[in-house]
């Protein structure tokens, strides 16, 4: 993964506090990006894509400062356009076998989103002027603009903001690509593929709406050890399922079927829920604490980019993002 040097929080949120209701927004926002890109590049390309593939191309747009720059109205310097990354530093940092990341970057160019050059793996030259594109980059940066907002509302502190440095959104857009791609980081080792994880951790963001969007609920259980009791949570349906993750009901209903047998989901009453042996397995128990710890990377990044923290939601770009629809609503 792509570490940079992360400048002091003043004030640092209280992880363990407020460790739970960081978290649980902080996976809403995670796969809303992953969703709005998956719908970009099928809009751009005419075909349909697999999830594994939207975040191999996350990690070229990462590198792409002119396709930041270019959805802000921001110049970049000329150098810096040819920012090329080869088929071995997407597996590392992915953690993938390079035979399956070079498939999928194949794929890619044959979709005409990036190209193969002497140095490396470019985002295709004219992408970052394509309207859909540059509108999926606007909401990545209004939803690191919506987790701020979220988290100054439920008194988590954040960093203070540089009065004496100009706002500037691609250092946000910057930040919202390496949240999404730290959690696959995070995740990835404990889920036999990216599907799976997509759809457990989709469920595990629907079941948890009652408490994650009320207010009283969601500073009752904030504390990392303050788990919701189940009769808050709220099933979620396989048509909610692959309505929120865009993909084919029975690709969906393949996986939910399998982590039943797996022991990650249940039927009950109304859908499927996250079972309480899926919520003591390693990889739901690492993920709230490593959310929040990039989470408050991410913000830290921010602070040389001028972000006003003390005024989130006066540098959204379109407006507040919507979050995934599971069929009853999408949060306000």
């Amino acid at each position: 993964m792509i570490s940079d040097v992360v400048p002091t929080i003043a004030n640092p949120p209280r992880s363990e506090a407020q460790g739970r209701l960081v978290a649980r927004f902080v996976a809403e926002v995670q796969l809303a990006a992953v969703v709005n890109l998956v719908a970009a590049i099928e809009a751009f390309s005419g075909k349909p894509i697999v999830v594994d593939r939207a975040i191999v191309m996350a990690v070229v747009l990462r590198g792409a400062p002119e396709f930041r720059c270019g959805s802000t109205g921001l110049a970049c310097s000329g150098g810096d356009r040819d920012h090329a990354i080869s088929i071995n530093a997407i597996a590392a940092s992915l953690g993938r076998p390079f035979e399956t990341v070079r498939r999928h970057v194949n794929g890619l160019i044959d979709s005409g989103l990036c190209v193969r050059t002497p140095r490396g793996i470019i985002v295709a030259p004219g992408l970052a002027d394509a309207p859909v594109m540059q509108q999926m980059i606007r909401d990545l940066h209004d939803l690191m603009v919506r987790l701020i907002d979220y988290a100054t509302r439920h008194g988590v502190h954040v960093p203070v903001k540089r009065t004496d440095l100009p706002y500037q959104p691609s250092a946000t857009i910057a930040a919202t690509l390496d949240l999404v791609l730290a959690s696959v980081e995070y995740l990835e080792p404990h889920y036999g593929d990216w599907l799976e994880m997509a759809v457990v951790n989709a469920t595990i963001a629907a079941n948890a709406r009652p408490v994650t969007f009320d207010p009283v609920l969601a500073i009752r259980y904030a504390a990392t050890d303050a788990v919701p009791p189940r009769h808050l949570r709220r099933a979620v349906s396989v048509t909610g399922l692959a309505r929120a993750l865009r993909m084919p009901y029975s690709t969906v209903q393949r996986q939910v079927k399998a982590s039943i047998l797996r022991g990650q989901l249940e039927r009950v009453p109304g859908g499927i829920m996250i079972t309480q042996e899926q919520l003591d397995a390693d990889g739901v128990r690492v993920a709230g604490p490593a959310a929040v710890s990039r989470a408050l990377r991410a913000f830290g990044r921010l602070v040389p980019g001028g972000f006003p923290f003390d005024d989130p939601p006066s540098c959204y770009m379109t407006g507040p993002p919507a979050l995934l629809d599971f069929g009853d609503g999408v949060p306000v």
